[in-house]
């Protein structure tokens, strides 16, 4: 004989069931009308934007850690295409410096470590402490400029 514990077990069991049924045809309705998915999402968003703006703001506070962790990932990946562990393998295989000056602190403006990309491939070439990474983009990323300041360097010490 089943007990009221087992009803209520079976009860919670059903909402739970068709909880996931629900979210899986929200699921396929939104793969299957992404358009009319797009318009009732900003539909929703400027109705509740107080409420949703309020709601993250709460929890980026009370997160910080995460919130960080997140938005590096994020930047990483948007701007580079590598996720945070590809760059450490990047800086561990550079000896956890800096590519040119071979610094071991990042020093300069921002105290913190850039990604050195090119700019029209995209392909990230190293980490650089902020003011080698000022010296590359200084020289549009050119060889020749920077060879020629070498030379002048050399020519007057």
């Amino acid at each position: 004989m089943p007990t009221p514990s087992d009803k209520v077990y079976r009860v919670k069991q059903s909402r739970e069931e068709m909880l996931r049924k629900k979210r899986d045809g929200m699921k396929r309705w939104r793969a299957e009308n992404p358009e009319a998915s797009k318009a009732r999402t900003k539909k929703n968003h400027i109705k509740h934007r107080d409420e949703i703006i309020a709601r993250v703001t709460g929890w980026v506070k009370a997160n910080p850690e995460r919130t960080a962790t997140t938005q590096r990932k994020c930047h990483l990946m948007q701007k580079y295409g590598i996720t945070p562990d590809e760059w450490s393998a990047i800086f561990a295989s550079q000896g956890r410096r800096c590519a040119i000056c071979r610094t071991p602190n990042p020093h300069g403006k921002r105290k913190s470590w850039d990604t050195d990309h090119c700019h029209s491939t995209g392909k990230v070439r190293g980490i650089l402490c902020h003011p080698c990474n000022m010296m590359i983009g200084g020289a549009k990323d050119n060889p020749e400029t920077l060879r020629l300041a070498v030379n002048y360097l050399m020519l007057n010490p």
